[in-house]
């Protein structure tokens, strides 16, 4: 590795490396001589070598009224060196302990939300299933044309086995349609409670949100894509569009527990039969 390069890693400029390797080659001189050595003119040259003796790479000394600078050997800027990366451990150690405090200054809320992305049937039929194994969700989609997205054993599994799990409170609203009525007969539990959205309104996502966290799923020609966004911001808008909708759709009759549980489950074999 070139010195100059080396030089420059350890903190010099460009200049400063030229006023060093200059003083190196010239011994003890005087500023206006080291200066013209490193294409510098006087004042600027002057100002650089008074750092440099500041940090420990030049000596200076006083000749009459002219000021000699020299370069410290090469061997003994290893200890200033050292020094400076020991004082910068205490500073270091001195920041992280007003971490905290400087914490403490920022508004809430202010932190980047958190982002991971799920590719793939299987993987977002993964995510599914942990999803609804929460308590407290909700959610907004088309069934007719998630089924459309899903291989049929996945379909079943991911949507409709949604529905015979026990939860505290989860409220989905979906496009409505015949088919969407017949899955809420068929498969509603207690805790799970459905309104629809008016026929002909046109969903071509799937939208969850949870207390803290949401996720969006978009789908495309044989492809799946889900993204979890952790923001409490975000989540707290999604909630409020949700809320919105929720309150200005029909609601569905409610059913007694453990009813088309037998149905679900004839669903179920023969999705996985196909």
């Amino acid at each position: 590795m070139e010195m100059e390069q080396v030089l420059r890693k350890i903190g010099l400029s460009d200049k400063e490396v030229q006023i060093y390797l200059t003083a190196l080659q010239l011994g003890r001189a005087p500023a206006s001589t080291i200066a013209a050595g490193a294409g510098l003119n006087r004042s600027t040259g002057y100002l650089l070598m008074k750092e440099l003796v500041k940090r420990g790479f030049l000596t200076r000394t006083t000749r009459g009224a002219v000021q000699h600078f020299a370069a410290v050997e090469p061997a003994r800027i290893v200890p200033v060196l050292e020094a400076q990366v020991d004082a910068w451990g205490r500073r270091v150690a001195e920041y992280e302990a007003v971490v905290p405090e400087l914490e403490a200054l920022r508004p809430a809320g202010l932190s980047a939300p958190k982002l991971r992305y799920y590719h793939g049937h299987e993987n977002v039929a993964r995510l599914y299933k942990e999803i609804q194994r929460e308590p407290v969700w909700c959610g907004f989609f088309d069934p007719l044309y998630i089924q459309e997205q899903f291989p049929p054993e996945l379909h079943f599994e991911v949507i409709a086995g949604a529905m015979q799990k026990r939860a505290t409170n989860v409220r989905d609203l979906m496009v409505d349609s015949p088919y969407v009525r017949e899955m809420a007969e068929k498969y509603t539990t207690p805790g799970y409670e459905y309104r629809v959205l008016p026929v002909g309104t046109v969903v071509r996502s799937d939208t969850i949100i949870l207390p803290d966290r949401y996720y969006q799923v978009s789908f495309a020609a044989d492809d799946c894509h889900m993204i979890e966004i952790v923001e409490p911001n975000l989540t707290a808008a999604q909630q409020l569009m949700f809320d919105g909708l929720w309150a200005q759709a029909e609601p569905l009759h409610k059913r007694e527990v453990g009813a088309g549980e037998g149905g679900l489950n004839n669903e179920l074999s023969r999705a996985k039969s196909l």
